[in-house]
């Protein structure tokens, strides 16, 4: 039996995405799925989430969940670190500091000042996880997904004897996605080359058949923003041999819709699931949206555009 470890499973969004692909697949059916956070309340989440999750895919998996992090990794054969050491709160200093002293952050989790006091405060604790591993699973793997990604695992490769430990994220494929997307392209089509660290990469080759798929960009039309369009496809060129772009070149037949199939049991599982936590955190801070952000350990934006995509109303 397979022994996985979510280390942080108090982060619902990464516990219900990625315990929602484990489980789709029939190798992994029957694991020893074993949920870890610092916060009981988020701890019970997590598990009548990852229950829930488990019953629509019919998997069979053994659940438990604890707070004691070295019965957790004992005998584990891979652990996934969804960690945010600090908080919301701490998070927010990231950004606000430096903004203080003129400095503004798109991002802070990855790059700059705000990854670097983000990574003072995370590699400890990391280092900690690592140790643990080395005594009690030395031959597992670290999968993980806290950023700064690449401060998070150099500091693990060079401050513990264990070295089996990958990072992991999605920003390469879902840019690829949207790309596709944008251009109207399936993405099963696609073949894609990427290179750099993790969000401070470049999809240096996308083609279809042999032909690059960035010229198609130019028919996908951002309303009001034709020009930072051509910028971006324009900067594109210079990766595809400086092509120059036309709209005359771009076939007509490109412009495809994306089908869209139906929803898979997991799928509704996970959407069922995260209605009813964001619903009960809505509720519990009289729909004070900023309230229930904090409670769900989410940024306000980030809830606000769950809300709308979950149709949440008050009332209902």
């Amino acid at each position: 039996m397979t022994r996985i470890v979510f280390i942080g499973a108090g982060s619902v969004e990464f516990t219900r995405d990625l315990l929602g692909d484990i489980l789709s697949f029939p190798e992994l059916a029957g694991s020893d799925i074993v949920l870890h956070d610092i916060s009981e309340e988020r701890l019970r989440t997590a598990e009548a989430l990852a229950r829930r999750i488990d019953q629509a895919a019919g998997s069979g998996a053994r659940i438990s969940a604890t707070t004691d992090r070295r019965r957790a990794l004992d005998g584990a054969d891979f652990a996934i670190d969804t960690i945010e050491v600090g908080g919301i709160a701490a998070t927010r200093l990231d950004f606000d500091i430096p903004r203080k002293y003129g400095l503004r952050q798109t991002i802070a989790d990855t790059s700059g000042v705000g990854a670097v006091s983000r990574a003072l405060r995370t590699i400890p604790v990391l280092l900690g996880i690592a140790d643990d591993m080395h005594e009690l699973c030395p031959d597992a793997w670290m999968l993980n997904y806290t950023n700064p990604m690449a401060m998070n695992c150099w500091a693990w490769y060079e401050g513990s004897p264990h070295k089996n430990v990958v990072g992991l994220c999605h920003s390469i494929q879902n840019t690829s996605h949207q790309v596709c997307e944008y251009a109207g392209v399936p993405f099963d089509e696609v073949t894609f080359l990427g290179a750099g660290v993790n969000h401070m990469s470049w999809v240096l080759r996308l083609e279809r058949g042999g032909e690059s798929v960035y010229p198609l960009l130019e028919s996908y039309a951002w309303p009001g923003n034709a020009r930072e369009l051509r910028n971006v496809i324009e900067r594109m060129a210079i990766l595809t041999q400086g092509e120059r772009l036309t709209r005359e070149s771009i076939p007509v037949e490109v412009r495809m819709q994306r089908e869209t199939g139906p929803k898979s049991t997991i799928q509704e599982a996970r959407e069922s699931a995260e209605r009813e936590h964001i619903l009960r955190a809505l509720e519990e801070s009289s729909w004070n949206v900023s309230g229930a952000a904090r409670a769900l350990g989410m940024e306000r934006t980030n809830l606000h555009k769950r809300i709308r995509a979950l149709g949440l109303q008050r009332g209902k």
